[in-house]
C-alpha cells in the first residue's frame, strides 16, 4: 500500500510542478485521476492524496495573493518586480531542463546524441534487450 501511496503523491506532484496554469494543472489532475483508476489504485487513497495536493496549491497561492497585497499596501514595487523576476526564472529553468532517453544503438544513438546535445537537450541512452533494426 505503501508503494500506492508514493506512487499518487509522486505523481501529483509532478502535475504540480509540470504545470504552467491552474487550468493545465485541473487538466492533469484530472487525468491523474482517471489513469489511477484504470490501474485498480483505491478511490479513497487518490481522492486523499490529489485533495492535499490541491490544498497544497491553494496555499501557495493564497499566500502568494497575500504577499502581493501586503507589498501593494506600502508601495513597495520592488518587491513585486523580484517576485516576477523569480516567475520568469522558474520558466526559462523548465524550459532549459529537456532531456529524453533513447534506447542504444550502435552508431545512431551517438549521432542522435551529438545533435540533441546541441540543442541543449540531455540524452540517456538504454540498453535493450531487443535487436532494433
Amino acid at each position: 500500500m505503501s508503494v500506492k501511496i508514493a506512487l499518487v503523491k509522486c505523481l501529483s506532484d509532478r502535475a504540480q510542478k509540470l504545470s504552467s496554469t491552474k487550468e493545465s494543472l485541473r487538466q492533469e489532475v484530472k487525468h491523474l485521476k482517471e489513469a489511477l483508476k484504470l490501474n485498480n489504485h483505491p478511490d479513497k487513497l487518490v481522492r486523499k492524496y490529489v485533495k492535499k495536493c490541491k490544498n497544497k496549491i491553494n496555499n501557495d497561492s493564497s499566500d502568494s495573493d497575500d504577499n502581493n497585497n501586503y507589498s501593494n499596501n506600502n508601495n513597495d514595487n520592488n518587491n513585486n518586480n523580484s517576485d516576477n523576476n523569480n516567475i520568469n526564472d522558474d520558466t526559462n529553468n523548465k524550459e532549459s531542463e529537456l532531456s529524453v532517453v533513447i534506447p542504444y544503438k550502435e552508431g545512431t544513438s551517438k549521432t542522435l546524441r551529438r545533435i540533441l546535445n546541441k540543442a541543449g537537450i540531455k540524452v540517456a541512452d538504454i540498453q535493450t534487450n531487443h535487436k532494433l533494426n
